[in-house]
């Protein structure tokens, strides 16, 4: 059985990369895209089992990415914000926009690694 594997979006190229790697170190199998709409088109080619996802990008936000993702199939990808929002209102929006979890930038590698491996364990039914 394949490795499941991780998508992280984010228009700050660095960032992306960085998240990519340390979810690398951490054993989990990820790719990144630096913008939503590179998020989609990712998504026509591949399957994801988990999205990390900026909240605030240019053009298609973290909001307009979850919910063209949701739309996309019942058996959708988990998503994961990975934003520096620290507000209370504006967690409870992004869980509302569809997000399962929201989480801080920027993270620890062995943080960021043990939390996606606790959602890429959890099937739908959970």
């Amino acid at each position: 059985m394949p490795k499941p594997k991780v998508l992280v979006v984010d228009d700050v190229r660095l960032t992306a990369e960085l998240a990519r790697a340390m979810l690398a170190h951490g054993g989990i199998e990820a790719e990144a895209v630096y913008s939503g709409a590179h998020a989609l088109d990712w998504l026509n080619a591949n399957e994801a089992a988990l999205i990390l996802s900026d909240w605030y990008m240019p053009g298609m936000n973290g909001a307009q990415l979850a919910d063209a993702v949701q739309r996309r199939a019942p058996n959708r990808p988990w998503l994961l914000a990975y934003t520096a929002c620290n507000d209370a209102q504006e967690r409870e929006l992004i869980l509302a926009a569809g997000f399962d979890e929201v989480l801080q930038k920027p993270a620890r590698a062995e943080e960021l690694a043990s939390t996606v491996k606790s959602w890429l364990s959890r099937s739908r039914a959970d």
